[in-house]
């Protein structure tokens, strides 16, 4: 096949540039592969400038895939009871504030991630009052296996009064499509106690893909 060729003139130069430009400023989040690279008055072919466009139509498109949005926050203001010395119960948010897979399954308490990336994770529950003693405590449970633990809280100090303590965990993981996470409570005081139903908002969970 005959190539067709083009002589460059600082016109064409500097709409092409513009063109680079504007697909490098989209695609800043991924990897462009290699494009020609040409001076000014320097012939070269049509299918070079078009291997070009190619290229960044492919890093565009991959650009695109890349940030879409997965995140989620749940809240819950039922009873929920959690058992002595046991890290079976997974607290569960019914509330859906947002959800833009609709991810989370408000039944079994668990989340399932959409796609793989980066997430951030962010749980918290009010235990209810009237018991100070032992501890409570939160769990990131991934593909129903312990990752991470939040600090742990005192029940029977001055900044938790009536026992009615506030806890929290979070972390960032790594999650392939189709992992689950569920947030699990802990406490030790010597009898079963009940999630604090005053306020919604104290027991939340949010979840962000970030990468």
């Amino acid at each position: 096949m005959k190539k067709a060729y083009i002589k460059l003139k600082n016109g064409i130069i500097t709409g092409f540039g513009i063109s680079i430009g504007l697909g490098l400023g989209y695609a800043f989040a991924v990897t462009v592969g290699t494009l020609n690279t040409f001076s000014s008055g320097t012939t070269i072919s049509s299918s070079e400038i078009n291997a070009n466009f190619t290229t960044l139509k492919t890093a565009i498109e991959a650009l695109s895939t890349e940030v879409e949005t997965v995140a989620c926050r749940y809240t819950s203001g039922d009873t929920e009871s959690i058992d002595d010395d046991s890290l079976t119960d997974i607290v569960k948010y019914e509330n859906k504030d947002y959800d833009t897979h609709d991810a989370y399954n408000i039944s079994t308490g668990k989340w399932t991630a959409p796609k793989a990336g980066i997430y951030k994770i962010y749980a918290q529950a009010r235990f209810a009052d009237g018991n100070t003693s032992g501890y409570r405590r939160l769990y990131i449970f991934k593909n129903d296996t312990y990752v991470n633990n939040g600090a742990y809280v005192a029940t029977n100090t001055q900044s938790v009064p009536s026992g009615r303590a506030l806890v929290s965990t979070e972390d960032t993981l790594n999650l392939n499509a189709n992992d689950t996470i569920a947030i699990h409570a802990y406490q030790n005081s010597g009898a079963s106690i009940n999630l604090y139903t005053g306020h919604a908002n104290e027991t939340m969970l949010t979840i962000t893909k970030i990468q």
